[in-house]
């Protein structure tokens, strides 16, 4: 039986969604014994990336479109204001 707060369906896709991944854990750290603090090692990283996902993002236009929309917003309120000033 699947906890209570997880989505049944998200844990029957755990499969799918990590196929074409790449996965590469190799941050580092390192505490301090008398102050508890945690300190990150230099040039260590970890390493997600999910294949396809960036061609795929440069194909979608939908934030050109977005700002392009914004732009226009920007021109009609500033041309509103050129409008009142007068």
């Amino acid at each position: 039986m699947p906890p209570p707060y997880s989505n049944h369906r998200q844990t029957a896709n755990n499969k799918t969604l990590m196929e074409n991944v790449e996965i590469e854990n190799r941050l580092e750290c390192k505490i301090c014994l008398s102050t508890y603090r945690l300190f990150y090692v230099e040039d260590t990283e970890d390493f997600f990336y999910r294949k396809g996902q960036l061609a795929a993002a440069r194909q979608h236009t939908g934030s050109k479109t977005r700002l392009e929309r914004f732009n226009a917003l920007c021109d009609a309120w500033a041309k509103r204001k050129r409008s009142h000033t007068r």
